[in-house]
């Protein structure tokens, strides 16, 4: 279990810095077009790295021991 929640922190991270990225570039856009794109890819990186996140908090949480 340790090395999913490992490579599902590295993912978190990894969405995180790419959310910033297009957040950035959505800030710098002039064109109407790229700005309109670009919002839309922040609004699916941000749902990505929520359900990430809610994963993540799933996997922490302590598992109920169920007796037979």
């Amino acid at each position: 279990m340790g090395a999913i929640a490992m490579t599902d922190a590295e993912d978190l991270k990894e969405r995180r810095e790419q959310l910033q990225r297009y957040c950035a570039m959505e800030q710098e856009s002039t064109d109407p077009l790229a700005l309109g794109l670009l919002h839309d890819i922040v609004l699916e990186l941000q749902a990505d790295l929520q359900a990430v996140a809610a994963k993540l908090r799933r996997l922490a949480e302590p598992q109920p021991i169920i007796l037979k």
